[in-house]
């Protein structure tokens, strides 16, 4: 019975396959999106027939997007002849750099014996660029006994990156070079940063008090990922000499080695950690302060919130601002209280923060600060309570955006809607009188949707868009990525950049004829296009032809390219568009890409919508995190 239950099986799967065959055929002259289901079936059957197909297929197809969804078909088969393929493509120099990556990182991330067999190809031989730098990344889904080989070739390598990488990978064996290594790094003023991070790692897992004060002196001049990484391996080292290296720490007369100090006691096991944070608490560096703050919250100390509840009540607003952060990690009456007052302070530094820890929280006791906030003429305010009624599910909510949505436009009309759309479902756009209408007949017996329909949004309708996003902003900046990689071609002859200059060039010229903006190309260098803001009507020929005459080159600076973003006073939304993390510029690790941005649009409220040509969880938080929508283009 068994053979012949197994028999008729193998019949429907080869009648299925040639079904699914024939309409492959059928389907071969339609785009790419139309043809997905079918390949993605037949690599579903994960056979070793269907892997002979999508390999016969792949090497008869001329569109690229196909090619991209036959690689994802033969990772989905799994088969051994579809993983054997795969490794085919990844070292094949012949194919584009987009297939080769995408068939390495389905054979890798298995953990399979072709993926590391392909990886060695790459790495040994002359293969450079991002599948280089791919292939080494991806060595952290096998063994480091396996690994380890190839490693330690990488500590030669020309690519800094690399280098750091392999520090970081071995660290865990301890190796008397490794750490002699780390130790000549740490100590070299010149040396890269990504090698100082992994040499951190090495230096961490050795541990002791020599080790400590090591980490110590590298915090002299730190960026601010280096400063991070040297405060959790302190905050890791249990002895007790580390421990009075980290104290003496507090009292060093450059603020780096302070800052550094401070943070390690957020995690230090010693008993006087908490006590010890009362000396950067009275440091008049507000980074050093800040840290302290931070590293308070973190130790969830019986004094913590007690603590915090003081700091935040500071006439600074800056270290009022990072207080009022970290409370509500202490949601007791007492700081529900304290909240509600602040959120009504004159200062927008203090009440911006403090209107977004209630809306956090959620408490519904805060309607009537939210109601008046609404009103205030600072739109940064405005934007807090929008955000903060957005949160609570009560009907006066959405009177009070109803409301305001008549006397919105722009960028806030735009939060009104997403506001709207949060709490009811609707979708009904931007016209305030449609809202306006729709409450008025549906309020009496209005219930709230569940968490699935709510924030389903409406189609644009005739609203200018900017890949898919609405464009309502008359203050806006748009940072274009034009690093080498831009240059991946994504359809027939067009890259990725010619893709991205000719969205831009289209929504530039349907702007609000009253808009303001600027835009920020950028590679390693970050070059603005005007030293400010300037006016869409006069300027529109000139910006038009300006990108029009951009090239790729270079390697990606995200976060100084915000920073410039930032320095236009009057911008209130920001239009980032990028293929890849960032790989250069004063802040690469993206965790503090995304807290010091975080830090620049404390107060600010910019809005930051975010294009990436491929998935990017990072970003996808960046946008999530300063109130944007996330775009893939794929």
């Amino acid at each position: 019975m068994a053979l012949l239950l197994l028999a008729a099986l193998v019949t429907i799967q080869a009648e299925t396959l040639e079904s699914l065959v024939a309409r492959a055929g059928e389907e071969k002259a339609l785009p790419a999106d139309k043809r997905q289901a079918t390949l993605a079936a037949i690599g579903a059957l994960q056979n070793e027939a269907a892997a002979a197909v999508l390999a016969t297929l792949y090497e008869s197809e001329k569109q690229a997007a196909v090619k991209t969804q036959l690689v994802a078909a033969l990772g989905a088969c799994g088969t051994p002849p579809a993983l054997r393929k795969l490794a085919t493509v990844s070292i094949d120099r012949g194919e584009a750099p987009l297939h080769r990556a995408a068939a390495l990182r389905f054979i890798m991330e298995g953990a399979t014996t072709e993926g590391f067999d392909a990886a060695g190809v790459l790495l040994r031989g002359r293969e450079g660029g991002d599948l280089r730098t791919a292939a080494y990344f991806l060595l952290h889904h096998y063994t480091l006994a396996r690994t380890e080989p190839l490693w330690r070739a990488a500590l030669n390598d020309p690519d800094p990156l690399l280098r750091g990488r392999a520090l970081l990978m071995l660290a865990p064996l301890k190796d008397l070079r490794l750490l002699d290594l780390a130790k000549q790094a740490l100590a070299n003023p010149g040396e890269e940063p990504f090698v100082k991070y992994g040499s951190v790692a090495v230096l961490q897992a050795a541990g002791g008090a020599a080790t400590a004060k090591l980490l110590l002196a590298a915090a002299v001049g730190a960026d601010s990922t280096l400063k991070r990484l040297l405060g959790e391996a302190l905050g890791s080292f249990t002895e007790e000499k580390a421990a009075e290296a980290v104290f003496a720490g507090l009292r060093h007369a450059d603020p780096g080695v302070r800052i550094v100090s401070a943070r390690a006691l957020a995690t230090l096991q010693h008993p006087k950690a908490m006590d010890r944070l009362g000396e950067p608490l009275k440091d008049k560096d507000p980074e050093v302060h800040s840290a302290a703050l931070e590293s308070v919250a973190r130790r969830r100390d019986k004094t913590s919130e007690a603590i915090l509840q003081k700091e935040a009540q500071r006439s600074d607003e800056e270290a009022a601002a990072v207080a009022i952060a970290q409370l509500p990690q202490f949601p007791s009456d007492a700081t529900h209280a304290l909240l509600l007052k602040l959120a009504a302070h004159h200062k927008p530094g203090i009440a911006i923060p403090a209107l977004d820890a209630l809306g956090g929280l959620k408490l519904t006791d805060a309607l009537p600060v939210f109601q008046k906030a609404l009103g205030n003429r600072d739109w940064p305010i405005r934007v807090a309570a929008i955000r903060g009624l957005s949160k609570l599910k009560l009907v006066e909510s959405i009177d009070a955006l109803v409301e305001r949505m008549q006397k919105e436009e722009g960028r806030m009309l735009a939060e009104c809607r997403d506001a709207l759309d949060a709490l009811t479902g609707k979708g009904l756009g931007y016209a305030a009188g449609h809202w306006k209408d729709w409450w008025a007949a549906a309020r009496e017996n209005f219930s709230f949707p569940d968490a699935k329909a709510a924030g389903a949004a409406a189609g644009p309708g005739n609203t200018t868009t900017y890949h898919g996003i609405t464009v309502l902003s008359t203050r806006l900046v748009f940072c274009l990525d034009i690093s080498g990689s831009m240059a991946e071609i994504v359809t027939g002859k067009e890259s990725r950049l010619d893709q991205a200059k000719k969205e831009l060039v289209r929504v530039l010229g349907q702007l609000n004829k009253e808009a303001s903006f600027n835009m920020i190309f950028f590679d390693d260098k970050v070059e603005p296009w005007q030293q400010g803001m300037v006016g869409i009507k006069s300027t529109l020929k000139a910006s038009q032809d300006k990108v029009n005459a951009l090239q790729p080159r270079g390697t990606t600076n995200i976060f100084d390219t915000l920073v410039v973003a930032f320095q236009h006073k009057e911008v209130d939304t920001v239009f980032l568009l990028s293929d890849g993390e960032p790989t250069a510029g004063r802040v690469v690790d993206t965790e503090d890409v995304l807290r010091e941005v975080r830090k620049l649009n404390r107060i600010r409220q910019i809005v930051i919508h975010t294009i990436s040509f491929g998935p990017s969880p990072f970003m996808k938080r960046l946008a999530a995190q300063n109130g944007g929508q996330y775009v893939e283009v794929k």
